[in-house]
């Protein structure tokens, strides 16, 4: 069972999406929610690191805003991702989740998403003092993260990229590029 499933646990999550170490996040979710009627933006669990992450993992966009971004959410990219984080001994607390586009759209994420999500992300990037690694889920993300570096190119130097498909479609090929993240986290 996941762990959003669990009522108190899922509560206790909602309920601490104020925590000083989320907050500046939230903050910005909250900006950004229904901007030029985009639609809603889920909040960052408590669980996770926030402004003390060492590690971004970009992820293309929410399906659905109802929740938290969160890995201990049910969808196949949050199994994935807890299951391979916690299988290398990644605690939560290291890593913040984000999206390329970070409303939620039943679309696909096009170029026009990637583009619309650049202002956000470096954002989210300016809350995260202690950024060492972005951990670039499949290639929205990736297109996301080079249009962000050529608005800030010294990013390039300051914050290390390790490259992985989207979770939840690859998970064999993933394990190699989490394996990747952790020993970078770990020797950065």
């Amino acid at each position: 069972m996941r762990r959003m499933t669990d009522a108190a646990f899922r509560d206790k999550q909602l309920a601490g999406t104020t925590e000083p170490h989320v907050a500046p996040v939230n903050a910005l979710v909250d900006a950004l929610r229904d901007r030029e009627g985009r639609g809603t933006v889920p909040h960052l669990a408590p669980l996770h690191g926030g402004t003390g992450s060492l590690l971004l993992v970009l992820l293309p966009g929410p399906g659905s805003a109802d929740g938290l971004l969160c890995v201990e959410n049910d969808d196949p990219a949050s199994v994935e991702l807890s299951s391979a984080f916690s299988g290398l001994g990644i605690p939560p607390s290291t890593y913040t989740l984000w999206n390329a586009y970070p409303w939620a759209t039943g679309d696909r994420v096009d170029d026009e998403h990637v583009t619309a999500g650049v202002d956000p992300l470096l954002r989210v990037v300016d809350l995260l003092p202690e950024l060492q690694l972005v951990l670039l889920c499949g290639r929205t993300a990736q297109s996301s993260w080079v249009h962000a570096l050529k608005r800030r190119p010294y990013l390039e130097r300051s914050v290390a990229t390790v490259v992985a498909a989207e979770p939840g479609t690859d998970p064999a090929t993933n394990q190699a590029a989490y394996t990747e993240a952790q020993q970078l986290l770990w020797t950065l």
